[in-house]
Parts: C-alpha cells; structure tokens; sequence
C-alpha cells in the first residue's frame, strides 16, 4: 500500500485493485490513508465512481474517506462541491471532516457546498455540530458579501432540534433546553456580524429570524404554565433589556437577534429596514407591532415618517398592546421633536383619554364598589392618564403644561414606573386593600377594634381610581396584624370578641394571628386559647351570611383551629390542656368536611381527586393527623409510652370502610404509617389489611392504593424493621402500579410509581432482597418481578432515584455490604443489556448507571468500575449528558492515569463513530484529560498526541495543544 499510493497517475485497473482491497481488507485502511495528501487519488476514487457506490453501512471507510477529502480540499476546489452534491455522511465524524473540508476551500467554492453541508445538518440533528467549524463558515460568507449562500447555514444554527413539535413533555424539556443554549451560542457569534450582514443585503437574514420567532411562539415553552397569545404578545415587558424579564428563553434570543440585526440595518440607511418597520407597525402580531415601535425610538431619525404618525395617531396613547414601547418613544425621542410636532402631541396628552375608555375605567371599579360616581371616577382617571404621558415629557414642554403637570403631582404623587403595564421589584405580594389600614386599627382600642368589624361592609367602600377597592378580606389581614402584635390583649378579649356577630372571616383571621404569635414564641394562658378554640368550633352559625365563593366558611375556621391547637399542644406540654385538645380534636375528626360528593371511593375516580391533597387540605383527615402528631410528641417528651386509647379507638373508626368513606382520610395511615409504628407497632401490623387491603375488589384497590400512594411519597422511607410484614403489600402494588396492572390503578399519581421503584432496589441494597439470578421464567423474587413488568423509563427512574439517596447519604448506603450488592447489581443490568445487544430499552437505565463511576470511586476498585464502564459504551454514547458525567469521571482518573483516561474516551469516540453519533464527553474535559496526559510523562505525552491526531481527523482539533506539545 506504502507503495501504491505514491503512484502519480494510477491507472484505472490499479485503482480498481485498490478499491477492493479498501472495501475488502479493513486492516489495509490505515496504512493506506494515514498522512495521504496526493489530490490524484481523490479523482480516481471519483472517476471510478468508489466515492458514491461504497456499502452505506461501512462507517469506518466513510470516516477514512472524508478525513482524506479534508487533508486535500485545497487541492481539489472544483472537485469537491461535485463530490458532496452525490454523497451523504452517515456520521458526525464523517460529517465534521466533511465541514472542515469546506472550510479550507476558497470562499466562492465554499459557497456551493453549504446546500449539502445545511441538508446533512438538517437530517442528523445538526445542532450538536454547532462549533467554530459552522461558524469560521459563516463568518467567512458574511465578510465575503455572501449573505445568501450563509442562510442555510444560519437556519440550521437557529432552528429547533428535530422532533421537538411532536415529543413528550420530558422529551420536549431536554430538546428545549439543547435550542436554548444553542441559541445563547448563536447569538454570541452572530451579534458581532450584525454590522456586516447590515451593510448587505439583510433581508433574507430578517425574514429567518422573523419565522423562526413565529415558530418559537407557535412551539411554546414546555415550562409555560399557560398557551402564549402570539397575536398579543404580552410575554415580555419591554423589548429592549430590562429587569423585568428573563432573557433566557428561546423566545428571548430569537427576539434580540432580530431587534439587534434591524438596528443595525436601520443604522446603515437602507430603505428595506424602513421598509420593514413600517410593515411591523401594521402587524397583527403583537410583538412583531411592538418591534415596530422599539425600532421608531432606536433610529427616530430614519424612520421620521414613522415617528410623526405614532406621535399624531390619538390611539397610540391608549393602546395598552404598545403601551411600554410608545411610552418608551416618548421619553427618549422628544429631544429631537420640531416644536410643531412637540406642541401637537402636548395638546393630545391634555385633552385626555377617549371618553368611552374613562367611562368604561368606572364601570369596572363600580362593579367593585356599587354607590360608586360614575362621571367623578371617570374624571379621575382621566387626569391620572393624562399625568403619566405627560410625565414622560417632563423637562421639555412648555410653561402651561408643566404647570398642568405640577397640579396633576401634587393630587396624584409622582408616577412610579408608568411606562410598564406591569412592574416588579422583587417577590412581593400586594393582598387584598382594606378601610383602614394595619396602624390606625393598631391605635383604637379592642371595643372599637370590633366595632369596625361589625359595622363596615364592602357596600361602604368609597371609590379610588389608585388602588383596587377595599375588601372584608383586606379588612380581616390587617386585624389578624394587629392580633399578632398583641396576641395577650387579643386572648383575654375572646369573650367579648365571640359575643360580636362577627363575619367568619374575621374569626378566622383571628385564628391565624394567635397562631402566628405562638409560632413566633409569644407566651399566652394556653388553656383559654384552648376555650377560646372550643368556643370557635362550637359557636352559632345561624347569623353567618349564606356562603360566597372564595369567602371563609365554617369549615374552613374549623382548619385553622387545628393548627392553633397545635401550636397550643407544644406549648401546654401536656397535663389537663393536652386532654382537652384532645376532646376537640376528637370531635373536628368526626367533621361534615369532606363530604363523600368529594373523594369517596365512588366519586373520586370520577373527579380525579387526588386523596392525599384531599387530606391535607379537609378537616377530617386533618384532625386524624393531628392527633397522630400529638402523641408522637407526647412519646417524644416522655409523657406517655405510645399510641394513646382514646386516639387508637377513633383510629379504628377511621379503618372502618363502611363508617369512613373519604380516600383522603385513609391515606393519612399511609403518610403516618413509621410514626404509628414507632407509637404502636403490634398494633398497627395487626391492621396491615385494613390499612392495605388486597381485596380484588375496585373499592379495596382505591383504599389501598390512597394509603400506599401516601406511604410511598410521604411516609418517611422504607421501614426496614416492618419489611418482611409488608413485602405481601410490596408484591400486591408492583402488580396492581405497573404496566401489566396499570389500568386497575385510575387515579393512581405516577409519582407513587416511580417511588415504589426506587423502594425495591432500595431493599435489594439493604439486604432485604435478592437478585433473580439463575431464574427461568417468570420471577417470583421482588427485583424479578420489577423488571419483568416495568417499562424502559420506570427502570432508568428507579436507577436515578437509587443514585439521588446515594449521593444524598453515602455513609448511610455505602458501606459495608451495601456496597458489593450494589455492584452486583450494576453488574447484572449491564449484563442483561449486553445480551440484548445494545437494545435502546436499556437506554435510560444504564445511561444513569454511567453516573455512578463519580460518586463510588473513592470505594469502588477503579478496574471493576473501567470494566463496566467500556461495556456500557453504547448506551452512554446515545445521551450527550452521560458522555459529559464520563468525561468528568475520566478527568479525574487522569489524575493519576491519564493513558487509561485516554484509552477509555477514544473507545467512547470509536462506538460513537461505529453507531453514528457525535461524541461529546465534555469539550472542556477532553481538553483537560488531554493537557493532563501530555504533562504526566512521556508515554502519556505521545499517546495523547496520536489522540489529538485521530480525533483531528474526525472534525475535533486541538491544533494548539499539538503544536505546543509535539516532540
């Protein structure tokens, strides 16, 4: 081979001979094309047609191939474009070689390459070749004037990965993700080349920026919580950079990129951009509108034409769809106004908003307050309005308008942040407005305290055009304020507090305050706030107004007793009061609320309730918890042994089916099952099949699954000293939770599943479970019949979910035996994916395998883990964030063996290149492995420079680590 290849002009039968042996003897590749920089072969392997009619599934020669026509591009500008027209890489590294090949041709050569060149991008999920190569491309275009053949190119930078419209919710979240930070890239490189894409023909670049935007809105957010309008386009406040937005969405960069690259183009004076701003101010796309607007302040003086028709449209002023950009104009374009048009836009500001726009203000604000005036709220707002425009002008109007202006100040105050429709400054949430407010309620006494309560109703509320109108719920916090500040005054005037036909609100506010004070460590007579309690729950309700949605209701008061009494159990810390709060609860546990229409057995699959949010948030199941709680704490203080007899009778009230019909009550025995444990263990298993029932019955399946879904998610763990009592249930909820029993579990929170998982190889590290090994058909071990029945994503949730607790509490988990049980483990899945062949249904559980190497090197044998780490190559080079976790791994093995590290990543880039896929462990990793391995020592150097040098042939180069290290 040493010999042919330095033929000058083979003759076609000795390119023949060669191209059988290429095709049919791999071994003779390397000696072949390694340092071949003759150009002649290149038109004999395209004259006999060996560049188009290789087998499509030799990935290794396709790799050869490119590298060579990367080696000789310059050689052969007018072959190349040919050669790319008829060929298509099948992978990354063929296509990276391919690109740099492009990139040394003559620009004007490049050019015809870069329709094959987006092709490929496109059809391979180009994004992840996004790297200086794409972009030394684009650069060069763009300086050459070459903005057309540039497009493709740039399209394949901005646009969405492959799939994205069509994929799942977590799907959708990690392609999102992938656009977004390629996005941030790209606008890196592209707003340096703003000027000169300006200084061209920019059109073409602005409608691709212009669609991709559409798309973007059209795509949304897999993080929106609701659709975004894209014809009003209220997602942002402001297009220019403010803080009041992110900027980090998709959306965010595509907008900048398009707003930039306009006022660059408006900048150079071409009449297209005013061209294109006038088309943006008669959009029906609300961004695209207020695009407009951004741009009329950003080059007032190009588009004056624009400028003075904004200025003297009377709409302009009231239209909240511009509102923040025109207001915008005004305050940074009235500088540069003639007088004629200053005067006729002062004279619009002053003559007010459109009656109808003041009127229908009034109407709405009167809906709030019903003895409202209409023509006084109307003209109220009409000079709030008038005060805002004429706010942005300040400065520069004339004498009658600024003293029009100083009138408008002294009635109003100076506005705050007025050219926003909406202004943050920070996580602060404005409540309900009251009558009065906190401090004057604070100076009257408590007879005049109450009262206020008594006799002001919301049908008194006087009109302000400034704030919303005063509320019960406004007056009731500011009473709860006060009530916390004085919690003592405020216990000692229960009595005459409980006397007053008060609104139920008020109660409850009242409730809230004493309970805050409690919490913040007040010292009150804790057996008449007790009283106080009783006298609450027990009051007469026969005065209390009919019940209005979103107003505090008896049920809702009996909730937040609980919680005061609570707070009063600490802090009476036992004795009489304890068992007096126990009565009480006792009583609020055999509540109305919730009623079986809410989440009984029939009703709640119907409604797709959810019991455990039912128990939180009803009193019943609320009271049970309590009274739970309180004789945890009772154990904890050493003032009792356990479960006390009256709470163990209503308990067992409670586990009657037929006297408890709420799912959400009988889910608090799952969440409190450890804590019942600890009280009473003999009798708590004695109720294993009340609790969980395993009757086939649809009604015991919801009951079970209520108590199981609760104890899974938030029962504390897997009790380890209970398991073998409830490894029956274990085997009941893997047939009745997974795929195989899937649809005997409506309702059932997938949450529940994935916790489940995580409890069967949680047992299986503990000890308490063995591996199914040697087993032939159907498993009856508890890791057998997970896997048997558990879908791909369950299995790689449950491996994540082990690896979280384990980086969580490694001294809980890794030591001792745990340790080699987890091995073993990890060896068996990796086994079980090898006989598959690779197959993509062991994806997402290996792939979270790969990020066990960092967590257990410090007590893992590194060879063991080496050895399982090749054997999962295929899988971990399928996922770009595993090849990152490796590379990080790897960087630190190259510490102390950086020939391994090396050895390890280019078997990581040699399956990625057999597979066709781009290998990325990391850029910033594989360049620190290799800086490593070329310090460490002389043989380390050599093999990191043959590294360099095979992985520069596949399109990654780290010319400069070469240059500065080679012998």
């Amino acid at each position: 081979m040493e010999r042919v290849r330095q033929t000058a002009s083979p003759s076609p039968d000795l390119q023949q001979v060669v191209v059988d042996a290429l095709r049919s003897r791999p071994e003779l590749r390397r000696p072949f094309f390694d340092g071949l920089t003759d150009p002649a072969w290149a038109w004999a392997f395209h004259t006999s047609g060996f560049l188009y009619t290789r087998d499509p599934e030799d990935l290794e020669l396709e790799v050869y191939l490119s590298t060579y026509l990367s080696a000789v591009a310059p050689q052969i500008p007018d072959l190349l474009p040919e050669v790319l027209k008829k060929t298509r890489p099948r992978t990354h590294g063929a296509l990276a070689a391919l690109m740099h090949a492009v990139v040394r041709l003559p620009v004007d050569r490049a050019a015809e390459c870069v329709p094959s060149l987006a092709s490929w991008l496109e059809g391979s999920g180009g994004l992840l070749l996004l790297d200086e190569v794409l972009f030394q491309l684009i650069d060069a275009l763009i300086h050459e004037k070459l903005l057309e053949a540039a497009l493709p190119l740039i399209k394949v930078a901005i646009g969405p990965p492959l799939g994205l419209a069509q994929a799942g919710k977590e799907e959708a979240r990690t392609l999102y993700k992938l656009w977004t930070e390629t996005l941030d890239n790209v606008r890196e490189r592209l707003t340096p080349l703003a000027q000169s894409i300006a200084s061209g023909n920019a059109q073409g670049v602005v409608e691709l920026l212009e669609e991709t935007l559409m798309l973007a809105l059209r795509i949304g957010s897999p993080w929106d919580l609701a659709e975004v309008d894209v014809k009003r386009g209220f997602w942002r406040s402001a297009i220019e950079d403010t803080d009041q937005d992110r900027h980090d969405e998709v959306r965010d960069f595509l907008l900048v990129m398009l707003r930039d690259l306009l006022i660059a183009w408006l900048h150079v004076g071409r009449q297209e951009a005013v061209a294109r701003v006038d088309q943006y101010l008669r959009s029906e796309v609300g961004i695209l509108r207020r695009l407009g607007v951004h741009l009329v302040s950003a080059a007032p003086q190009v588009c004056s034409d624009a400028l003075e028709r904004l200025l003297t449209d009377p709409s302009s002023y009231s239209d909240l769809t511009i509102h923040h950009e025109f207001f915008h104009l005004l305050r940074t374009t009235v500088t540069g106004w003639p007088v004629r048009l200053r005067e006729e836009v002062v004279r619009l500001i002053l003559s007010g908003p459109d009656q109808i726009q003041a009127l229908k203000h009034a109407k709405w604000v009167r809906d709030h307050q019903a003895d409202l005036d209409l023509d006084a709220e109307a003209a109220r707002y009409a000079r709030h309005w008038t005060l805002d425009r004429l706010w942005m002008l300040r400065g520069h109007i004339d004498v009658d308008a600024d003293a029009r202006l100083s009138t408008l100040v002294s009635e109003f105050g100076e506005p705050k942040h007025s050219e926003f429709l909406v202004w943050s400054s920070g996580a602060v949430w404005v409540g309900e407005a009251a009558p009065v407010t906190t401090e004057e309620l604070a100076k009257l006494t408590p007879g005049q305290v109450i009262d206020v309560l008594t006799s002001w109703s919301p049908d008194a509320a006087t009109a302000d055009a400034l704030r919303p109108p005063p509320t019960r719920a406004g007056l009731a916090a500011a009473f709860e304020t006060i009530v916390k500040i004085h919690p003592l005054q405020w216990t000692n005037c229960a009595p005459e507090l409980m006397r007053a036909p008060l609104h139920p609100e008020y109660y409850y506010h009242y409730v809230r305050g004493l309970q805050a004070a409690l919490e913040e460590g007040a010292e009150l007579p804790i057996p008449s706030v007790v009283a106080l309690c009783e006298q609450v729950v027990q009051r007469d309700q026969s005065s209390d107004p009919p019940a209005v949605r979103g107003e505090v209701s008896q049920c809702g008061l009996d909730f937040e007793v609980i919680d005061l009494l609570g707070s009063c159990a600490e802090a009476g810390k036992g004795g009489s009061t304890q068992e007096s709060i126990r009565t009480l609860l006792i009583q609020l546990a055999h509540s109305v609320d919730p009623g079986a229409d809410i989440d009984s057995a029939e009703t709640a699959a119907e409604k797709r309730v959810d019991p455990a949010l039912v128990a939180l948030n009803h009193v019943r199941p609320k009271a049970i918890a309590a009274l739970i709680d309180g004789c945890a704490s009772e154990k904890r203080r050493g003032a009792s042994d356990g479960l006390n007899e009256r709470v163990k009778a209503l308990l067992e009230t409670r586990l009657a089916h037929e006297d408890e019909s709420s799912l959400g009550c009988h889910s608090v025995f799952g969440k409190y099952f450890r804590t019942l444990l600890w009280l009473d263990s003999s009798w708590l298993l004695g109720r294993l099949e009340l609790i969980f029932p395993e009757d086939p019955s649809p009604t015991s399946r919801k009951y079970f699954q209520a108590a199981f879904d609760s104890f899974l998610l938030w029962g504390g763990g897997l009790p380890v000293d209970a398991y073998a009592a409830l490894r029956p249930k274990f085997k009941y909820a893997l047939s009745l939770y997974l795929p195989a029993g899937a649809s005997q579990a409506e309702g059932h929170r997938e949450e529940a599943t994935r916790a489940l998982a995580a409890c069967v190889l949680l047992a299986y590290s503990l000890g308490l479970e063995e591996l199914p090994v040697g087993a032939r058909g159907p498993s009856q071990e508890m890791l057998g019949l997970f896997y048997d029945q558990a879908s791909p994503e369950l299995r790689g949730i449950a491996v994540w979910n082990l690896w979280r607790r384990l980086n969580d509490a490694p001294d809980e988990y890794l030591r001792g035996n745990s340790l080699e049980r987890l091995m073993r483990l990890w060896e068996w899945r990796v086994e079980c994916a090898v006989a598959s062949s690779f197959s993509q249904e062991f994806d997402r559980e290996i792939q979270w395998f790969g990020h066990w190497p960092r967590l257990l090197e410090s007590v893992l044998p590194e060879a063991r883990v080496i050895e399982l780490i090749r054997r999962m190559l295929p899988h971990i080079a399928r996922d770009w964030g595993t090849t990152r976790e490796l590379g990080g791994y790897l960087l630190e093995v190259a510490d102390h063996n950086p020939m391994l590290a090396l050895s390890v990543l280019q078997e990581l880039h040699e399956v990625g290149e057999r597979m066709g896929v781009s290998m990325r462990p990391g850029h910033g990793h594989e360049r620190a492995l290799l800086l490593k391995a070329l310090e460490f020592s002389s043989q380390s150097r050599r093999q990191a420079l043959e590294m360099i040098n095979w992985l520069g042939r596949r399109g990654t180069w780290h010319r400069d680590l070469y240059n500065q290290y080679r012998e």
